[in-house]
């Protein structure tokens, strides 16, 4: 449940079987911009049609990670300013979604170590309600420093995880910066998806 501020909301499982799948994305809004988003199309005399939630689009950046086991279950994790989305897929299927306030300071080493716990805590969520009947779960970090932050996440997982630079993933030259980059990845990675 969310409360009244729209905090609290941290992750949901996205799983099910044939007969019962779940398709449900909970996301909380701080009301002031909620209300902003609906006064504005209002005056605008626009109808929502649908809100997509920004980070979704980087899952849709992670379909193009080539796997050598396409129905595996891989989480993946990114970092942005000073957060952090971590989701994972099994095969098309996305099955956990979260994103994650890393600590004020902007530190390379200091985001991998805080990550990396987000991303045991994911581990350890994804093997409860999955139990035995997985093989291994591959881990995949996309993004700027892409080699430095894996390194440090594999390490603090003991486990090994993939960098991702996303220079393979978004065409830098329709960007402009690497810093843009970061900011535009979701978004292409939605507009991709809207595209196929």
């Amino acid at each position: 449940a969310i409360s009244d501020d729209g905090e609290g909301f941290d992750f949901l499982p996205l799983s099910g079987d044939e007969e019962h799948p779940y398709k449900v994305i909970g996301v909380g809004l701080l009301p002031a911009p909620w209300k902003l988003l609906r006064e504005t199309c209002d005056a605008a005399d626009l109808k929502v049609d649908r809100i997509v939630p920004e980070p979704l689009g980087w899952p849709e950046l992670g379909r193009l990670v080539t796997s050598d086991s396409p129905g595996a279950l891989t989480v993946f994790s990114a970092i942005v300013e000073r957060q952090a989305t971590v989701w994972a897929t099994e095969g098309e299927s996305l099955r956990l979604m979260r994103t994650v306030w890393l600590p004020e300071d902007d530190n390379a080493v200091a985001d991998a170590a805080a990550l990396g716990g987000e991303l045991r805590r994911t581990l350890l969520a994804l093997a409860q309600s999955h139990g035995e009947h997985r093989g291994a779960v591959k881990c995949v970090y996309i993004g700027a420093n892409a080699d430095e932050i894996a390194g440090e996440l594999g390490a603090t997982l003991s486990k090994p995880v993939q960098a991702v630079p996303l220079e393979r993933l978004v065409d830098m030259s329709a960007v402009g910066s690497a810093a843009n980059v970061l900011d535009a990845a979701p978004t292409a990675g939605l507009a991709a998806a809207a595209a196929e």
